[in-house]
């Protein structure tokens, strides 16, 4: 039985943002960001549209370069990585994923095999033999421009790579799609072909942006419980989420942006207060924790937005 949910190698290492700037042109996104995020815990960022969310989870994946500071994991500097390396150590689900050929679902998921983390490297375990390639599925969204170019069907390679990517397909409850065309499939059955990918790449610290976002309730529940179990095996997870609730139950620690800035780091009970989250998201917003330490949240009527943003 392929196990999908220790990390390769051991515990991932942690994921350290230090001081980071970053601007699109004249407009500066990103205001001095600090956060760790640890192997075995599920890190959380949260904030209002349009505070850098996505931004700076490109950053830690090392897909955009910071104005100024440094991202690392261990030791290791993201910026000093090839795409071959990072897909190694990091996998990435994008906020929207784009399609651009008419891949099957199992073939799609198979390109994270060419992060070297499988068995044959992406040998070919996909139902067209080749789908490793990576030559479209987005460039540091994942294996697929890191695959190596080898093709040798090796026979017990061939045989684990075919196991992890039905053990990924299985867990993503999508094997029943997997000899569909993806750009055929619904946004929600998309974004957990998605996931699949993600769990075949076996990279130790994995980065999801809005991952619940297209899917329903029982599919959200699902992958909560997956990211959870990524990190009870060692991974590093980090999420960024809109759903503060979903938040207050999936994750160890939250960071909340406002404006580019850390506006509060810590465990939920810490972040997902009422002041808080009224304050930055100026709308007035009711938390309260039941019994069993479960944290609901409450957007409550405001009489005035300017009211609330006094306080």
């Amino acid at each position: 039985m392929v196990d999908l949910f220790s990390a390769v190698g051991g515990p991932a290492g942690e994921l350290r943002a230090e001081h980071l700037n970053f601007a699109y042109g004249t407009h500066r996104v990103l205001h001095d960001v600090s956060i760790t995020a640890r192997p075995g815990r599920v890190l959380g960022v949260l904030g209002p549209n349009g505070t850098g969310k996505s931004t700076l989870l490109s950053l830690l994946a090392g897909d955009l370069s910071p104005t100024s500071g440094q991202v690392r994991i261990g030791t290791t500097a993201v910026t000093s990585l090839s795409w071959r390396e990072l897909a190694r150590l990091r996998a990435v689900m994008p906020q929207n994923s784009t399609f651009p050929f008419a891949y099957l679902v199992r073939d799609l998921v198979a390109m994270g095999l060419g992060s070297g983390n499988g068995a044959a490297r992406g040998n070919g375990a996909g139902r067209g033999g080749g789908a490793a390639r990576g030559n479209g599925a987005g460039r540091g969204n994942g294996a697929a421009g890191a695959s190596t170019s080898t093709q040798n069907g090796a026979g017990t390679g061939r045989a684990a790579d075919a196991a992890i990517i039905d053990a990924a397909l299985r867990a993503a409850d999508v094997t029943h799609l997997q000899d569909r065309d993806v750009t055929r499939l619904s946004g929600g059955e998309q974004a957990r072909v998605t996931f699949a990918r993600v769990l075949a790449q076996r990279a130790g610290v994995v980065l999801l942006d809005e991952p619940t976002a297209a899917l329903d309730i029982s599919h959200q529940q699902r992958l909560l419980e997956l990211c959870r179990r990524l990190a009870a095996g060692g991974h590093t997870v980090v999420a960024v989420l809109h759903d503060i609730q979903l938040a207050g139950a999936l994750c160890d620690d939250v960071v909340l942006l406002r404006h580019g800035r850390v506006e509060a780091a810590g465990t939920p009970r810490q972040v997902l207060t009422s002041e808080l989250l009224t304050r930055v998201y100026e709308w007035p917003i009711r938390v309260e924790t039941l019994r069993d330490g479960t944290i609901v949240v409450v957007p409550t009527t405001a009489t005035t937005t300017a009211t609330t943003s006094e306080k």
